[in-house]
């Protein structure tokens, strides 16, 4: 069956961030990011940037300027219609008193599309950067 958006998401430690493209297709999206903190609640001083990137060939990357809409959750349109391939989306999370969040969700956009799953699998890298309290984690899906 089709589906009207992409979404992927990620735990990490006591947050879960999920990233939505919609309609996940070729063309302007709508992107939506929502954090749900699992201990405390997430305040509005809380920030997100979005970034994004084609994989397939080298075209730069593109900021998303996200607007905060809850406590919980930003939205936007991408800033580049989507053309087919696989698309990455960069994300920087920022909570007070928390270790900043970094993650990259990997979207394919196209007739390639594999809707069976709106999670797939995910392989977890992290690294410690060594400077201020951060976490750096790479999140790399594949079709489930």
């Amino acid at each position: 069956p089709k589906h009207s958006s992409i979404s992927k998401h990620a735990d990490i430690d006591d947050l879960i961030v999920k990233v939505t493209l919609s309609p996940g297709k070729p063309g302007s999206n709508d992107v939506s990011v929502s954090l749900i903190d699992k201990v405390n609640p997430i305040t509005p001083a809380a920030g997100v940037q979005l970034e994004l990137k084609l994989l397939d060939r080298d075209i730069g990357s593109f900021p998303i300027d996200m607007t905060q809409a809850s406590n919980e959750s930003w939205s936007s349109v991408t800033p580049q219609p989507l053309v087919n391939g696989t698309w990455q989306v960069g994300l920087y999370g920022e909570r007070p008193g928390e270790f900043d969040t970094r993650a990259a969700f990997i979207f394919n956009v196209g007739p390639e599309n594999n809707y069976s799953s709106p999670y797939g699998k995910f392989r977890e890298e992290v690294t410690d950067l060594g400077r201020s309290p951060s976490k750096h984690q790479n999140i790399v899906f594949t079709a489930a």
